[in-house]
């Protein structure tokens, strides 16, 4: 399933705590449209407990740390 960068980027803001209301109420409506996701997301979070507490406004550093394990053939190749 292709996920638009712009899912992965909302996601890392929602963790962040830094989602305004309409971009969440966006993800939901994604997520609700595309429930194939849920398990990724859920990868995500194990991924989030792992990095160091982020410092305001490091949503950007959090997205490609995410997508970069995510998405890393040597670890996730089922991913990929």
């Amino acid at each position: 399933m292709e996920v638009p960068d712009i899912i992965w980027f909302l996601f890392a803001k929602k963790l962040a705590g830094e989602i305004s209301a309409s971009e969440l109420q966006e993800l939901r409506v994604f997520v609700r449209d595309n429930p194939a996701i849920e398990p990724q997301l859920e990868t995500i979070n194990l991924f989030w407990k792992q990095i160091p507490v982020l410092e305001e406004g490091k949503v950007e550093a959090a997205y490609l740390y995410i997508k970069q394990k995510l998405f890393s053939k040597r670890d996730y190749p089922s991913l990929k």
